[in-house]
């Protein structure tokens, strides 16, 4: 998952220094329109500044100075020389922190509105089109011909929250401690849900794909020699997992480690650190655990479809680089020349239980760990697919994929999306590192305090998000919420997940009140996200391309053709006719731009008269437009309607 606090990336990578003179000294009542003392404010990636500060008046004070400032955030910890972190935007979080402390100036910028991913020689997308130049009636036509012919579209990707973890992702009650059944600590689905609610999930998950497995995380009990080996948590986890798998009919996992297990780590702890060691013999028996954890996995009946070595595993600014030192070589990025020097050792860390397991890697261990451990899962089972990195891809990856050795063994590169607007993923930005591999999301969620949780743009921005991916990236599968579930003590619920649900022996709250204990619903912000693509769309369907009057940043129109009945199609639709179009639409509205009804005309490049059914899905609080039905064209070459600012359609092919 992606941490919720700007500084868990590399500063280097987003914030650009500010030299000016100090500040004048303010009192509270003048420096600004709220003083936060003894906190610990986190700014928008995209747009904080940092610089040197005398004091917090003093930081407070350049923002006054500054006519772009409206957030400032003193800290001591994290850039001791440059203490003061400036912006426009507003706070994405606010943690207690003594001694530290943050405020406003000026009225902020939503920081939903900013792109975080500054890349390297990645080009930011494109500015939208003005308002006043948008026409609101947008004409599509459906390639049907041979070239017409995109990617196939696998299925939809999510996580699973296995087991517990705290709210705002502070902590892993238990540990990796193998406990009972009855644990209060297994706070897991489908574990804390009734039988018949267990039942009632694995149905609402019937058409996903794959399920995002975190080793070490959500699943992370410790066992075998020495406990180097990951296993389930309580005695009943593993059954557990093997019956969602059956009677969701999912294709498998994809299994990933947040941590490893702590023996093979500096710290000994799965909250932070990295491996012990690099040289090649230690990666060597390192890799032997691995193929034991997939091994595992594999005994207890679950399918294995996709493996990845390290969830976020960037301890420093990714670089485009083509070679790296040996194994074993301490190393770090010298910015000036451009190439990896000799750097001392870092302390190992201690472990820091406030936070979720965790292991960073510099971009050249992370090549020596990838390519040990991905040649022992490629030589154990040929059958599962392998990615990398889990948050910056193939800019992480560059060094593998100039490997002739090491290109080989991945097959996809996978990035992050967080917490940002659709339009930050408009347009493809990584088309240039592909190296003939496909690019796909793997991890996309609101973050609390996003003014995007809980609205109606949210809803249709999450789609935008994932039809971005599929249209600029030719993305075969991906995630569009992180979570199938998440439990209503957890803050980062909303915006996370599917579905939530009640814990075992929690109240409650105001938002859920009729939500029995282990018991769980849907969220209906984020579900008419999901839903059509899973229940919908047959897995192996063919993207067809979608000729455009203009490219609309906010308006989408998406094509699919259904196969050949197969069972291969996904437990849906074995029986789903094939050639049928399936087509999706948006109208995502901007609060300071395009804000109003828009008019499509669909057709085909054939122009044969087809039967359309189309059904309309706008986030809200009860479900109350969810799956509403648009009515029928019947024998028409083409159809026309009206998406309210805010909402999806999806037409279908009779």
């Amino acid at each position: 998952m992606v941490s919720l606090v700007w500084w868990s990336v590399p500063l280097a990578v987003w914030l650009t220094v500010v030299v000016g003179e100090p500040g004048q000294t303010l009192s509270a009542a003048t420096c600004g329109t709220a003083i936060y003392p003894n906190t610990l404010c986190s700014l928008s990636r995209a747009t904080a500044r940092e610089t040197a500060a005398t004091d917090a008046d003093d930081c407070c004070g350049r923002c006054v100075a500054a006519a772009w400032c409206s957030s400032w955030s003193y800290q001591h910890v994290w850039t001791p020389a440059t203490p003061c972190h400036l912006s426009s935007a507003g706070f994405t979080k606010t943690t207690p922190s003594l001694n530290n402390s943050c405020g406003t100036t000026r009225t902020p910028v939503p920081p939903s509105l900013y792109c975080k991913h500054a890349i390297p020689g990645v080009s930011p997308p494109p500015p939208p089109i003005p308002p006043a130049a948008i026409p609101t009636h947008g004409v599509f036509v459906v390639d049907m011909t041979p070239t017409g012919r995109r990617q196939t579209f696998e299925g939809v990707e999510v996580e699973l929250q296995s087991d517990s973890i705290g709210s705002d992702n502070s902590g892993m009650p238990g540990g990796g401690t193998v406990v009972r059944d009855d644990d209060p600590s297994t706070t897991g689905v489908p574990h804390d849900l009734t039988p018949s609610e267990r039942a009632r999930f694995a149905e609402a998950l019937r058409g996903v794909r794959t399920i995002r497995l975190a080793l070490g995380l959500f699943l992370r009990g410790l066992g075998g020699e020495g406990n180097r080996s990951i296993v389930g948590r309580w005695p009943s986890q593993m059954a557990e997992l093997k019956g969602l798998q059956d009677a969701a009919g999912i294709d498998g996992f994809a299994a990933e480690y947040w941590s490893p297990p702590p023996a093979w780590k500096n710290t000994q702890s799965y909250y932070s650190g990295t491996l012990a060691s690099f040289n090649a013999s230690f990666l060597e028996a390192f890799a032997a655990s691995v193929v034991t954890d997939v091994r595992y996995l594999q005994a207890n009946g679950l399918k294995v479809r996709w493996w990845g070595l390290q969830n976020e595993p960037d301890d420093g600014t990714p670089q485009n680089i083509t070679t790296c030192p040996p194994a074993g070589t301490v190393t770090s990025w010298d910015r000036t020349t451009g190439h990896y020097v000799s750097a001392p050792p870092a302390p190992a860390l201690s472990g820091k239980p406030n936070s979720y397991s965790k292991a960073k890697y510099g971009q050249c261990d992370y090549y020596h760990a990838f390519m040990a451990t991905a040649k022992a899962v490629r030589l154990a089972d040929p059958t599962i697919r392998i990615h990398a990195a889990s948050g910056f891809g193939q800019v992480t990856g560059s060094p593998i994929a100039a490997d002739p050795d090491g290109l080989p063994l991945v097959d996809g590169w996978t990035w992050h999306q967080g917490n940002e607007p659709s339009g930050c993923s408009f347009g493809n930005q990584t088309a240039m590192w592909s190296y003939g591999k496909p690019v796909f999301t793997n991890e996309m969620e609101w973050q609390p305090g996003n003014p995007l949780l809980g609205a109606t743009r949210g809803t249709v921005a999450f789609t935008n998000t994932y039809l971005n991916s599929l249209a600029f990236k030719n993305s075969p599968t991906g995630v569009i919420a992180i979570h199938a579930a998440k439990p209503t003590t957890n803050v980062e619920a909303d915006g996370y997940g599917w579905t939530v649900w009640r814990s075992t022996g929690t109240n409650a709250t105001p938002a859920r009140p009729s939500l029995l204990p282990n018991h769980f619903e849907f969220d209906y912000w984020v579900w008419p996200s999901v839903a059509p693509f899973i229940k919908t769309v047959p897995w192996n369907s063919v993207r067809r391309h979608v000729v455009e009057d203009i490219a609309r940043m906010h308006q989408r129109v998406i094509a699919f053709e259904t196969p050949e009945p197969s069972a291969a199609n996904g437990p849906l639709h074995r029986d789903t006719p094939g050639g049928k179009l399936v087509v999706v639409l948006t109208n995502e509205a901007e609060p300071t731009g395009f804000n109003s009804s828009f008019t499509a005309t669909v057709g085909t490049h054939d122009n044969q008269p087809r039967t359309w059914c189309g059904f309309s899905y706008i986030g809200d609080a009860d479900g109350a437009g969810f799956n509403v039905s648009l009515g029928t064209v019947t024998n028409a070459p083409r159809f026309t309607t009206t998406l309210e600012p805010n909402s999806v359609q999806w037409w279908y092919e009779q």
